[in-house]
């Protein structure tokens, strides 16, 4: 029952398609049996629509009306949407703005059916067709979805006009949020709402986080970006950020991950960066290296089982024999809980079945963990040690991978399972792993580049 399936990605250029040469997949051409699948019609854009988000069914025709416009020819029929001459005409100056922009980095990346899609998920969100401020939301949904990725402030401006045109928006309030527009900032003890977005903060470390201390100058353009990345953090959507040196893309995310209590890791790439620095790899390791996670885990189900207070010089020698080095210790006090708890009536707990579960693992984890050390004292152990983003998918700590086009393309490639989705995960091949790591809903990616009009810099790979 094997049947293997396969795509490939054309791409656009001056509004034609083509696929690069350049690619060893071309090698395979005349194996496979080819299925050229086409843009969508107008009408099929609306069934998707109307099929994913039946709430918005008093807007679609709206919706569809400003995306056909600024994607031009791309999707048939719409010359029946009755734009008129100025429409057409409004149409075709986007795609020429489009052409003429192709040059510059990222402005080459067309809209597409993914961004259709997000606009209505982040519309979505609290919609009221009945409210007043439905239109001004739209209108700025699509301004962090349609007109964020492109560099020129003009170029901003006359999507932002298309868009305002099309939701009874005048062109002095579109002119206006493109280029006066600055939300404010409010901190409280269990959120931070930034414009329109509000984030919560992590209690258990925001409590203490001295907010005075912070030394962010918010500026407008700061200010904005701080709603757009805040905006993104509660749809758990990835965000790049595309800028020349020292405007404040890094410090802008830093800032953010401390008023909300959230513990950001920055990966600096480079063109050595592999995938064992992100994923994690085999080295060798000492002993601390096998026993620190093995000590975290048997001092919290240590204390979900007895009584931490009453056993507080216990768990002190513990940390003691681990400071000191005394492995043999250590794992004879920790071999002896695990008997006792495997004979101890946990009946009175509620959560009886999992605790009885997790000391059964964990005394098999402490036999690999004895044998591993049996076998250093004649030679190297190897074990495999997560990388930084395997940690931070799996603890819910948000990541940052600054200069994120120095990098390979094959390392780059490692990412491409969490760009799919709110859902989407890593799976670590290296280590044997079959089922994806278990996502922290608090987990956020973000990356940040260069233009590629630096020396040395280059665009992102498709």
């Amino acid at each position: 029952g094997f049947q293997f399936f396969a795509t490939r990605r054309l791409f656009s250029s001056g509004g034609g398609w083509y696929r690069p040469q350049n690619t060893h997949a071309a090698l395979l051409d005349k194996h496979w049996t080819k299925i050229q699948l086409g843009n969508m019609s107008r009408e099929e854009l609306k069934e998707v629509v109307l099929k994913r988000y039946p709430a918005l069914t008093i807007v679609v025709e709206r919706l569809l009306d400003i995306y056909c416009q600024l994607t031009g020819d791309k999707h048939p029929a719409t010359e029946k949407i009755g734009l008129g001459n100025q429409g057409s005409q409004t149409s075709l100056d986007v795609i020429q703005s489009k052409m003429e922009d192709k040059g510059t980095g990222l402005e080459g990346r067309g809209l597409s059916l993914r961004d259709l899609l997000k606009w209505c998920e982040r519309i979505l969100n609290n919609f009221d067709s009945t409210s007043s401020s439905t239109a001004l939301n739209i209108f700025l949904e699509a301004l962090d979805c349609f007109t964020a990725m492109l560099s020129k402030p003009e170029s901003r401006q006359r999507m932002a006009e298309i868009i305002g045109s099309k939701l009874n928006i005048s062109k002095e309030k579109a002119e206006h949020f493109c280029h006066m527009y600055k939300p404010g900032i409010t901190l409280t003890e269990m959120d931070v709402t930034v414009g329109r977005a509000t984030v919560a903060r992590r209690q258990k470390e925001a409590v203490s986080l001295p907010v005075e201390m912070q030394t962010f100058a918010a500026t407008r353009p700061s200010s904005v970006l701080l709603e757009q990345l805040s905006v993104c953090v509660n749809k758990g959507e990835p965000i790049l950020l595309v800028g020349e040196t020292g405007t404040g893309k890094t410090s802008t995310v830093q800032y953010l991950a401390g008023i909300t209590g959230h513990r950001l890791r920055v990966v600096n790439m480079n063109q050595q960066s592999d995938t064992a620095d992100l994923l994690g790899g085999y080295k060798p390791v000492d002993h601390k290296l096998i026993l620190l996670p093995l000590r975290e885990a048997f001092e919290d189900l240590f204390s979900q089982t007895f009584s931490r207070k009453q056993n507080l010089t216990f768990l002190g020698h513990v940390q003691t024999c681990f400071r000191t080095k005394r492995w043999h210790e250590l794992l004879k006090l920790m071999d002896h809980v695990c008997k006792s708890a495997a004979g101890k009536d946990l009946h009175k707990k509620k959560n009886a079945t999992f605790l009885k579960e997790q000391w059964e693992s964990l005394t098999l984890r402490l036999n690999q963990a004895q044998q591993q050390i049996k076998l250093s004292e004649s030679a190297l152990v190897f074990a495999f040690v997560e990388g930084t983003l395997a940690r931070a998918v799996k603890k819910g700590e948000w990541i940052l991978l600054d200069e994120i086009n120095l990098a390979a393309a094959e390392t780059l490639e490692c990412l491409s399972g969490l760009l799919e989705g709110s859902a989407g995960s890593l799976v670590l091949q290296d280590r044997g792993d079959t089922d994806p790591l278990v996502r922290h809903p608090d987990f956020r990616l973000f990356a940040c580049m260069n233009p590629a009009t630096d020396v040395g810099k280059r665009n992102l790979p498709p």
